[in-house]
This record gives structure tokens, C-alpha cells and sequence, in this order.
């Protein structure tokens, strides 16, 4: 019987981390270009069952689909319709991020939300002054100058990448970013955080239920066991 409340516990545990991910992905709602947390499960064993070895294991993906593009009216916010990410360089650590929305650092450069350079063809990318324009190819015009072009890269696996927060991304061991083509830039809009809110509340106030219902059959379990020690005992 011990092997039955691992099964519920077990049970509890995963509905808890299910619920904790639904809690990174509402609070990440506003965070342009977030990408949102999927949890992949293995068909659970039932909590009744002789075969208990098998249940919860969990694997927490992210959901890569591109999300909503909308209007700012602000020049310095950029976004990417169609597969890519904008590249940038921090601290010696390159990083790949769709959230575009742009800064410029006390040198002059174009800066992510991250603090990273956001880099050009060439490199870092120096603006000439903080008026810059930025077309559909990713070609960067500053007083009237055309002084670089976006790198604008993807990847074969984007499941290998490692989130490191603010909707960035690092590329760990073999991975290696290819120049994606096709894809258009678009000065003046952001691509929202790709979340569905009502699924997600509607996956939290199920897994509410469930886990207040497992955890009643944990204690209603504990209980006849109390029960039934307490019974023997008087014999």
C-alpha cells in the first residue's frame, strides 16, 4: 500500500508543478515575445493500479509558435514576421531573443531588452544619432545612411535552446544558428507574449480540482489506516 500513496503523492506533486507553470506563464502575459511553458506527461498509470512505477514524468517544453505582432507607434520597437531571432552579445555570451524592443547604450549602440548589443551583419550596431530607420530586409538607416544589416538567425532544434529569462535564449553545446530568409522586419510593432490566457485559467481551476480532490483521497487513505491500527489495537 505504500507504493499507492507514492502514486498520489507523486499525483500532487505533478499537479503542482503544473500549477506552477501556469503561474510562469500569466505572469510573463505582458512580456513581449515570452515564449509559454508546455509540460509533456507520459500516460499516467491510475493511482489504482499494479503497473505505479510508470506515472508522472513530466517535461517542461517550450511552446516556440510565434504570437500576436502588434502596433507601438514606437520607433525604437522591432519585430520579426516569420522564424528568426534577433542576435545579441552580452558579457561574451550570445544571445537570441524576439523580443525587439530597443535601447541605446551610453556609446551609441543598439541595445535589447536584455542589455545585450543587438548585432548587425557586422557586429554591434552604431547609430549615428538616435533618429534611425529600420526596413523590411533589417537594413539599419541612420541619417540617412545605410550602416548595417540585422542578424537575423534560426534554428533545426529550437527545443535544445536554454531560456535564461526575459524571453532570451542561450544555444548550449552542438547547436548551432543558421541566417533565416524570408522573414520581414517590422519597425514600430512588438510581438506579444504567445500565453493564452483563457486556457491557462481554465487549466488552473481544473488542476485546482484535481489536486484538492487527490489530496482528499490522500487523507481519507490516511485515515483508514489510522482507523485500522487503532482497531487492531484494541485486540
Amino acid at each position: 500500500m505504500s507504493e499507492l500513496v507514492g502514486a498520489i503523492q507523486n499525483t500532487l506533486n505533478a499537479d503542482l508543478l503544473r500549477l506552477r507553470t501556469i503561474g510562469q506563464n500569466l505572469a510573463n502575459l505582458e512580456t513581449p515575445g515570452y515564449k509559454s511553458d508546455k509540460l509533456i506527461s507520459q500516460p499516467f498509470t491510475r493511482v489504482i493500479s499494479s503497473e505505479l512505477e510508470g506515472a508522472d514524468k513530466l517535461v517542461i517544453a517550450k511552446d516556440f509558435s510565434q504570437g500576436a505582432i502588434k502596433p507601438t507607434d514606437n520607433y525604437w520597437d522591432l519585430a520579426i514576421e516569420g522564424e528568426g531571432y534577433f542576435v545579441g552579445e552580452k558579457d561574451g555570451v550570445t544571445q537570441y531573443t524576439r523580443s525587439g524592443q530597443l535601447t541605446m547604450t551610453s556609446d551609441g549602440k543598439l541595445a535589447l531588452p536584455s542589455g545585450a548589443y543587438l548585432l548587425g551583419k557586422a557586429g554591434p550596431i552604431q547609430l549615428n544619432s538616435d533618429q534611425f530607420e529600420v526596413r523590411s530586409d533589417g537594413t539599419v538607416i541612420s541619417d540617412g545612411h545605410s550602416i548595417d544589416r540585422l542578424k537575423i538567425v534560426t534554428f533545426s532544434d529550437q527545443d535544445s535552446l536554454r531560456s535564461i529569462g526575459a524571453a532570451t535564449f542561450v544555444a548550449e553545446g552542438e547547436l548551432r544558428p543558421t541566417d533565416s530568409d524570408g522573414v520581414q522586419i517590422l519597425q514600430s510593432f512588438v510581438e506579444v507574449s504567445n500565453v493564452n490566457t483563457m486556457d491557462e485559467i481554465v487549466s488552473m481551476m481544473e488542476l485546482t480540482q484535481h489536486y484538492r480532490m487527490t489530496h482528499n483521497v490522500l487523507k481519507a487513505y490516511e485515515s483508514s489506516i489510522s482507523t485500522s491500527i487503532s482497531t487492531l489495537g484494541k485486540f
